[in-house]
């Protein structure tokens, strides 16, 4: 179970889970139970650029996450979508992933 691991998000602007990385799927649970926040878990991407590095139409930029900025200062949600429609017409298949499979966080 991962109740008790924490996660963060990486440059990517995916959620990465402290002991998965960005293989998870999230589900919604709707519960009156009194739940504990976790702790913030320290960013580990530092100079990584994995995932930047692996993305074709280059939407990541490679920028750490802040809250206080938008997420065009770290992804350009056009360019992921364009290339995911190329991808679409040109194999039948829309969509991508390289992002969350070189990403080291998780891998074993």
């Amino acid at each position: 179970m991962l109740e008790k691991e924490c996660s963060l998000i990486g440059k990517s602007c995916c959620l990465i889970h402290e002991k998965v990385g960005p293989r998870l799927r999230l589900v919604t649970i709707l519960t009156d139970a009194p739940l504990e926040p976790d702790h913030p878990v320290a960013n580990k991407c530092g100079k990584c650029t994995a995932c930047k590095d692996a993305c074709i139409p280059g939407a990541i930029k490679g920028v750490l996450f802040d809250p206080e900025q938008g997420i065009g200062q770290r992804f350009n949600p056009k360019l992921c979508e364009d290339y995911f429609d190329e991808m679409k017409e040109r194999h039948g298949i829309g969509h991508c992933g390289k992002c969350l499979a070189v990403c080291p966080w998780g891998k074993r």
